[in-house]
């Protein structure tokens, strides 16, 4: 992938309304590459992601896909594992806050070792009709700073504050990649990068001691790196009111099995909607807890589970209209952890529920599709 520059930023409208638009988390569990992308092409159109294949190269997988450069990461193959050399990394500190500070993404490429299906899905993305948004992801600044263990005592590396921030600058370089890679083969659809953060649930448990406010402001970090529309994926029950802080534009959350997070988090997701964020309501069964729940749900079952999300949310105050105009549909998590079969007919009940809901509640499309890129403050 040639290197990127970063394109100016225009005057673009920032009031863009999914309308149950679907799409889904990036994990897939094929090894075939090519099989994956037509897999995403075929079944979700208007917003296509780019497939994670763990299950092909251990390099595709959360630690490791994207400390590609980060200063002091090292992988060690016999393990398949990803430490931080913090000698090292002291040492890149400061060419990563030069580079986040500027937008350069120079030294922040994705490789094909390390996502042969970014580089697939942009090559078809070429060929293909422009979708209304093209979709990318990256492993959260806290679930990425929490994974990596430094050479110091093994202790993770986001009990060190400046190594954490390092690593939120950098996760925010990579999908601002992402984002100036998907303008090139696409310029006129919008992006949206999803920023995958699992770890977020254990803020504040006995499992993770670690101080929310950092938390919220290396995500906050991150996100100030992009330029089109960015969002948080959370599975598990997770404080969304706390996430909604950091300055996303969606908010993706599992539905299908922790919908009560979403009452706990009301006024704050009320709020959050109201002054312009969107929902994607994760409400197909995928990898976790119970893979193969997907089998048993169809679009009738899970049209009704939606019913219960729309009225769960308008009881906290939400005016149903808007939350009609402002969310999506996704799976519950990636699908990595699936069979392919269990994955296909997730993402294919992903699909067809959106376009139940579509027909149900007779929404039309918006009148400028494209027009969805953010213009956001340089870093």
């Amino acid at each position: 992938m040639p290197a990127a520059t970063s394109p100016p930023p225009g005057d673009v409208p920032t009031a863009f309304e999914p309308r149950f638009l679907a799409t889904a988390i990036g994990s897939v569990p094929h090894d075939d590459v090519e099989e994956a992308v037509s897999l995403v092409f075929s079944l979700l159109p208007e917003a296509p992601f780019w497939p994670q294949l763990p299950a092909a190269d251990w390099r595709e997988g959360m630690m490791a896909q994207y400390v590609e450069g980060l200063p002091g990461a090292r992988l060690d193959h016999a393990r398949r594992k990803v430490t931080l050399d913090i000698e090292d990394a002291v040492i890149g500190l400061e060419d990563v806050e030069r580079a986040y500070e500027s937008g350069s993404t120079v030294d922040a490429g994705i490789s094909s070792d390390h996502a042969r299906g970014l580089h697939h899905f942009l090559h078809r993305l070429e060929s293909t009709p422009a979708p209304r948004l093209v979709k990318g992801h990256v492993t959260g600044p806290v679930t990425l700073a929490i994974g990596l263990e430094t050479s110091y005592e093994e202790r993770a590396a986001i009990y060190e504050p400046d190594l954490a921030r390092m690593i939120a600058r950098w996760v925010g370089l990579k999908a601002r990649h992402q984002e100036e890679a998907f303008a090139r083969v696409a310029p006129s659809s919008g992006t949206l990068v999803f920023f995958d953060e699992p770890s977020m649930g254990s803020i504040g448990s006995a499992v993770l001691n670690l101080d929310a406010d950092l938390a919220v402001d290396l995500l906050a970090t991150a996100v100030r790196a992009c330029r089109g529309l960015t969002g948080i994926h959370c599975c598990g029950e997770t404080d969304l009111g706390l996430v909604a802080a950091a300055g996303f534009d969606v908010l993706n959350f599992d539905a299908y099995d922790y919908l009560d997070s979403v009452v706990a988090a009301g006024p704050g997701v009320r709020s959050f909607v109201e002054n312009g964020g969107m929902l994607a309501i994760g409400l197909v069964p995928s990898s976790l807890p119970h893979p193969a729940a997907v089998a048993d749900e169809t679009v009738d079952s899970l049209w009704a589970r939606l019913l219960e999300v729309v009225q769960t949310l308008t009881r906290t105050g939400l005016d149903r209209e808007l939350l009609v105009r402002r969310s999506m549909i996704t799976p519950s998590c990636g699908t990595g952890g699936m069979t392919v079969e269990l994955a296909r007919r997730s993402l294919e009940l992903t699909a067809r529920l959106s376009e139940r809901a579509r027909d149900e509640w007779c929404v039309e499309g918006d009148s400028n599709p494209h027009e969805v890129t953010l213009t956001r403050p340089s870093t």
